[in-house]
């Protein structure tokens, strides 16, 4: 399952490794932070998805209400988990 997950974001996951050289001297990202990336992105896609799938989501009167502030906290979660 972890390939097909590398597999599918090999573009986003090539741009963090070229950022992530250029940061640290050349080094490589590990396996690890490469499979933490690929979650991250995964959960955050998730989340959107879900979100755009509301007619809530694509009113304009959603934002500023709690649902809506429930849909940031989730997505930040995603992406720090």
């Amino acid at each position: 399952m972890a390939n097909k997950l590398l597999e599918a974001f090999a573009k986003p996951i090539a741009l963090a490794e070229n950022y992530y050289k250029a940061r640290h001297n050349g080094e490589a990202m590990d396996d690890t932070r490469k499979l933490v990336l690929v979650a991250t992105l995964r959960n955050a896609s998730k989340k959107l998805h879900e979100a755009m799938e509301t007619s809530q989501a694509t009113q304009k009167t959603g934002f500023g209400d709690t649902s809506f502030e429930k849909f940031t906290l989730n997505l930040i979660n995603a992406a720090v988990n």
